[in-house]
């Protein structure tokens, strides 16, 4: 294997990795990321962006792709806990409770 010089490696392919690739990208700074996988994860991974991160998003050119793809805002307001997904008999799925999240009420 030849030997590779890049200006900036990084390490990890996960949020940070991947904002600072498209960051350095956007700057016109060589990078190289790599990763332990040679994929994404198929489960979602971020639950909330903040304002700031979304700032960085648009100005990098992948907010739109990001809202297309979000979680509707009615799914978002609030979180419940429940006596299970499925199961044998008729307590699963039951709500034990639920509490307003994100400014839903």
């Amino acid at each position: 294997m030849a030997d590779l010089e890049v200006p900036v490696l990084i390490v990890g392919g996960g949020g940070a990795g991947l904002t600072a690739s498209m960051t350095l990208a956007t700057l016109g700074v060589e990078s190289l990321l790599v990763n332990s996988v040679p994929h994404t994860s198929v489960l979602p991974k971020a639950h909330v962006l903040n304002q700031r991160t979304m700032e960085i998003f648009t100005e990098v050119g992948v907010a739109p792709e990001i809202y297309r793809r979000t979680c509707p805002p009615e799914n978002m307001k609030a979180t419940g806990w429940y006596a299970g997904l499925a199961g044998p008999h008729d307590g699963y799925g039951r709500e034990l409770g639920r509490l307003e999240a994100w400014g839903g009420g």
